[in-house]
């Protein structure tokens, strides 16, 4: 119980945070349904606390408008782009996989890896410029880049 406080309060990317207390809301999920009378008020108490901190929208809702009748009406009210690649049968089982361990959907599953993917990439190219140049990425040309900040918020 104490390591997902120390999870949540780690400096880890809200991505892996949401993983962790996903991986950890499953495992005591699991845990407490046949011994549900064993769980204490407290534990059940922290990790519904933990639940609401770190679930900020429906992404479920999401997925069903989007695998539904109105997919192409919702696509285009929200101005949604499709993100896809073809890739090997083993990585795609795992990727299911993954995604039934955590409870997610995939695409919910993926949004988070490739806004952690871009934030880690461009902390890199920023930290790389920074220390090569002795200043910071885009001052020259009157910008900085932010690697915390994307262009637009993410869906959640």
């Amino acid at each position: 119980m104490f390591a997902a406080f120390l999870v949540v309060r780690s400096g880890l990317p809200r991505a892996l945070k949401n993983i962790a207390f996903l991986t950890f809301a499953f495992y005591y999920r699991v845990s407490c349904l046949n011994h549900r009378g064993n769980m204490n008020i407290e534990t059940f108490a922290k990790m519904r606390a933990l639940q609401e901190v770190h679930t900020s929208g429906n992404p479920s809702l999401l997925d069903h408008f989007l695998s539904g009748d109105q997919a192409n009406e919702v696509r285009e009210t929200l101005k949604l782009k499709r993100i896809q690649f073809d890739t090997n049968p083993a990585l795609f089982e795992k990727l299911e996989d993954t995604c039934q361990l955590l409870d997610c959907s995939k695409r919910e599953f993926l949004e988070m890896a490739v806004v952690d993917a871009i934030k880690n990439a461009e902390r890199s190219f920023s930290e790389t410029y920074k220390a090569e140049t002795g200043e910071q990425y885009g001052t020259r040309m009157g910008f900085e880049m932010d690697p915390d900040a994307l262009p637009v918020e993410v869906t959640k």
